[in-house]
């Protein structure tokens, strides 16, 4: 059986996929990968066929419009879902037609958020199997801990159930004029909200999110399965370009920040920032460069700029990690079992710095607009100091180590398929 893995968005959205597809293909099923162009290498390593969805994520998210929907969304959910439409408008055309050559061959198809609205379309013309994976909650509950934005995060409450109604109904608006384009296109009656609600609530959906940090809801469809997070093993045979090894020696258990794939407008600010605020903590620090594509020609000696290493092998060497908030980059700090922070930009990033903290793992977390070095500098000095924080990472982290979730994943597949 063949089975295509989506996986369209930033690092966060196609790494837990690398493992997954692993888990898929030692099982017996044929599993190509789906990505935007800049992910090729990363899955073809892995020994994936690739496939192009015809975009580079990359590229995308360091446009104009890019930076403007990553800067100015944590202001508002309703500037968020504006920037979100527009974004997705700009790449619909181009992504559309890809998705509808490429998900004609294969007999599953299982997407993730972004391309939710194409592959319903292209599963329903052509009869095939479709399953959507989710890395944040997305179906409605009355337990905060398993809903976006609740309106009552002090315990279960059906105003949260409501509130994740909300939440469709904005990824229906963002998704409708490129969605029903298609679906003209194919010849498909219009998605209505409940057309659409329906259909989100009754598809077959894989969780790939620990349920210590989002339980499962029991009045969630039995087809609706929390799995653990997706992880790959851990790579022992990794080894860090010579000047980072270096400083790690001479700096160990520094904290680490980083944006990912978070542009912005202004790099040498946001470096400067991050700069300021270790300084006034005293700590040493690695500074992730990623997509904003920050520079620096003189740092400090006790400060190092990385263009990249694995999660999994730097995180743990850290005292503390400040991040965006990527549902990737969240589960990595969890498994490294050291406190993390998220200063969020956008979508799901809120939650997981809501979750962190709630967890007693973080530092109250801190929207990007908010951002000052004062704040951040607080936020780091929270974390090197507060012992009873750092023993909870590490017994939290010990035990999403212990989760199967790749595995939990792949059998949820297997009975949805029998279905």
């Amino acid at each position: 059986m063949k089975i295509l893995l989506l996986a369209f968005g930033s690092r966060g959205d196609v790494q837990p996929l690398l493992p997954f597809g692993a888990g898929l293909r030692d099982a017996g099923y044929a599993v190509q990968i789906a990505a935007g162009t800049n992910f090729r290498a990363a899955i073809e390593s892995k020994g994936f066929d690739f496939v192009d969805v015809g975009v580079d994520v990359e590229t995308m998210m360091n446009s104009d419009s890019g930076k403007e929907w990553i800067e100015n969304s944590s202001t508002s959910p309703f500037q968020e879902a504006q920037n979100m439409k527009r974004m997705l408008s700009e790449q619909s055309d181009a992504m559309s037609n890809e998705l509808l050559r490429i998900c004609q061959e294969p007999d599953v198809l299982i997407s993730n958020l972004p391309t939710f609205g194409i592959v319903q379309a292209i599963a329903e013309n052509f009869g095939k199997r479709h399953i959507r994976i989710m890395l944040a909650p997305l179906t409605p509950s009355t337990n905060p801990n398993s809903t976006m934005q609740p309106i009552v995060p002090q315990g279960k409450n059906f105003l949260n159930r409501f509130a994740g109604y909300i939440g469709i109904y904005f990824i229906y608006w963002i998704m409708k004029d490129s969605t029903n384009a298609f679906r003209q296109q194919l010849g498909l009656r219009p998605w209505s909200y409940g057309n659409f609600a329906r259909a989100w609530n009754q598809m077959p959906v894989l969780y790939g999110v620990s349920p210590q940090v989002m339980p499962r809801d029991p009045q969630w469809n039995e087809d609706t399965f929390v799995t653990g997070f997706w992880f790959d093993a851990l790579d022992h045979g990794w080894q860090p370009p010579a000047p980072l090894r270096d400083f790690l020696q001479a700096h160990p258990k520094p904290v680490y920040i980083g944006f990912g794939s978070m542009a912005t407008k202004n790099p040498q600010a946001t470096l400067d920032l991050m700069v300021d605020a270790l300084k006034q903590t005293g700590q040493a620090g690695v500074i992730y460069s990623g997509w904003a594509g920050l520079q620096a020609s003189e740092l400090p000696a006790n400060i190092f700029l990385l263009s990249g290493a694995p999660h999994d092998w730097l995180f743990p060497q850290m005292a503390a990690v400040v991040h965006h908030g990527g549902a990737g980059t969240s589960a990595a700090g969890l498994r490294a079992g050291v406190p993390a922070t998220v200063v969020s930009h956008m979508a799901d990033q809120p939650y997981w710095g809501r979750r962190l903290y709630e967890l007693g793992v973080g530092a109250k977390p801190i929207p990007r607009h908010e951002l000052t070095s004062a704040r951040l500098a607080e936020a780091i000095q929270v974390m090197v100091s507060n012992t009873q924080m750092q023993a909870k990472a590490v017994e939290i982290g010990q035990e999403i180590r212990e989760e199967r979730g790749v595995a939990n994943a792949v059998n949820a597949v297997k009975t949805i398929l029998r279905a």
